[in-house]
């Protein structure tokens, strides 16, 4: 499996400084996730999108590049039905310090062989940063996110 192209091994920093990074968010529906201002109506993603878990390394995305490649819809990203797919620029990370390294094939996680682990990277660097920067980190990355795939209704 390693080694097979396209894949995200194939980006270098610049190519995904270029990219948009593609975020799995379980659901749309739940309140951790996606919110409503029920003031204004406006619908956004919540930093619970972008938070690392315990026992990651770095924040789990994929290179919509390699998936275009790939001729992968964006759905691909989705493992579940009700999943729905954000987006952020791929010069964020950079931005806030962090690097995007590839990370493709991963053997830890459900469907290995799916063509779209191809795609998979890694934001690297949150696990360095104090506990308010990793807040803030998921704050930013949540606000400039965009939903680029809705699960069928």
């Amino acid at each position: 499996m390693v080694g097979r192209s396209p894949s995200s091994a194939d980006l270098s920093a610049e190519d995904f400084e270029r990219d948009e990074l593609l975020r799995r968010i379980p659901s749309l529906t739940n309140g951790d996730f996606y919110a409503i201002n029920t003031k204004t109506g406006e619908r956004r993603f919540t930093s619970a999108c972008f938070k690392l878990h315990p026992d990651e390394t770095g924040l789990s995305i994929y290179s919509k590049t390699v998936i275009e490649l790939l001729d992968l819809t964006l759905a691909a990203v989705c493992r579940k039905p009700h999943n729905a797919v954000a987006s952020i620029p791929g010069a964020e990370p950079p931005r806030r310090g962090l690097r995007t390294d590839p990370d493709p094939w991963p053997q830890d996680v459900p469907e290995p062989e799916h063509p779209r682990n191809a795609a998979h990277a890694l934001i690297m660097g949150i696990t360095a940063m104090e506990r308010p920067q990793q807040r803030d980190v998921a704050r930013a990355f949540a606000a400039i996110a965009v939903l680029v795939h809705s699960p069928p209704d």
